[in-house]
């Protein structure tokens, strides 16, 4: 493909085309789920991977199209982008960043009380905290996301010079089933929670520690989830005009898997603690040293400027089975260091929390007059739940 004298390798443009279509197709599947919870969960993570991705698509944008590098519009859009990938790809680790998350969020690991959310499925696994949340219904950023949404399939089209509207509803026709997997298993309820509370079995666990998984768990859980769900391998369709399409659900996530391996990886190198110690020392003991550098060689694949080489059928297989390996005892041991108790307090707690915000109390505010609204709210429920019990 040639633009503006520039040739675009076609591996780079499957890549490139590959992505968006990943994308859309996430797009697609939020505007068909109902419940609100699972919707917003999915955005989170649609929203994961644009920060992730849409750099390195400016990176192109940029190398290819010189006409959007004089654009105000496209300048501040991708300004936006990159600070919301930046947020990701930064390490948690010794961050001033995360240092002032924590106690912007009132986070004390030493003290019980209730100064974070989580959020459980209904199957009872811990999903999410609120500690990473992305601001898409503030009105100066909604343009933003909206915007963020759209622009996928623009490049879509452009790059390939086609309308994808029937590919797109076709998919969502043949996935349906898949879909209501992914609503099942992200319907979730919210609860307010103690951090105290979280980690009070791992005395072995730095703060920085707990900070850490924090921050990354969404990363971890989340690509884990959809991985399960989405990595049925390819998805042959015809469309009216009798063209045949494939979609390689497996290869996105493989993808996107590599670079949060990355990710993760980094911040376990940079902890240097007692717990990331001995995570990477047991790692080496299970993945094979080589894994690593087929792992860069696929997460490289998202530089669109730099010549893509495919990987061989090999190098595919060692992924498949060395990511997952890799994600699965990450997130084992995660979850053997944290503690998730709904019992009644929690319960009431969380109705507490609810009616404060019934009343458009702010955090601060209520953070202030904890011990007013501690015995308005929560005693009521808590003997009220006691007593029903």
């Amino acid at each position: 493909m040639n633009i503006n004298g520039k040739v675009m390798p076609l591996a780079n443009l499957n890549e490139i085309a590959q992505d968006c279509i990943f994308f859309c197709l996430f797009i697609e599947i939020k505007k068909k789920i109902k419940d609100m919870s699972s919707k917003y969960y999915l955005s989170e993570f649609i929203k994961q991977l644009s920060s992730i991705f849409f750099r390195e698509m400016e990176i192109a944008i940029k190398y290819y199209e010189s006409e959007y590098q004089s654009s105000e519009e496209y300048a501040d859009f991708f300004r936006k982008a990159r600070n919301e990938r930046n947020k990701i790809k930064k390490s948690v680790v010794n961050s001033q960043t995360s240092k002032r998350k924590i106690n912007e969020l009132g986070i004390d690991y030493n003290e019980e009380i209730y100064d974070m959310q989580i959020f459980v499925n209904t199957y009872g696994e811990l999903l999410d905290f609120n500690i990473e949340e992305y601001n898409e219904y503030k009105d100066e950023d909604f343009n933003f996301w909206n915007n963020l949404y759209l622009f996928p399939r623009k490049i879509l089209e452009k790059s390939l010079d086609r309308n994808w509207d029937d590919e797109f509803k076709a998919l969502i026709n043949y996935l349906s089933q898949i879909i209501d997997e992914i609503e099942r298993q992200t319907t979730n309820e919210e609860y307010s929670y103690s951090s105290f509370r979280l980690f009070k079995n791992s005395s072995n666990l730095t703060n920085e520690d707990k900070t850490f998984i924090l921050f990354r768990f969404r990363l971890l859980k989340s690509i884990l989830l959809f991985d399960n769900i989405l990595s049925k391998g390819n998805i042959s369709m015809v469309n009216s005009d009798n063209r045949v399409f494939n979609f390689d659900l497996k290869n996105y996530i493989r993808k996107y898997k590599a670079i949060i391996i990355t990710i993760i990886g980094n911040d376990l190198i940079k902890l240097e603690t007692t717990f990331s110690t001995k995570i990477i020392s047991e790692l080496d003991n299970i993945v094979p040293k080589d894994f690593y550098k087929v792992n860069r060689k696929l997460r490289n694949h998202i530089h669109y400027v730099d010549e893509i080489v495919p990987l061989s059928k090999k190098e595919e297989e060692k992924l498949d089975k060395y990511q997952n390996i890799y994600l699965n005892y990450l997130y084992e041991k995660i979850i053997k260091n944290i503690d998730i108790n709904i019992d009644v307090e929690c319960i009431a707690m969380t109705k507490a929390v609810q009616e404060c915000r019934k009343k458009n109390m702010s955090f601060d505010e209520i953070k202030q007059k904890y011990s007013k609204y501690y015995s308005k709210y929560y005693l009521k429920y808590y003997y009220q739940l006691t007593r029903d019990n």
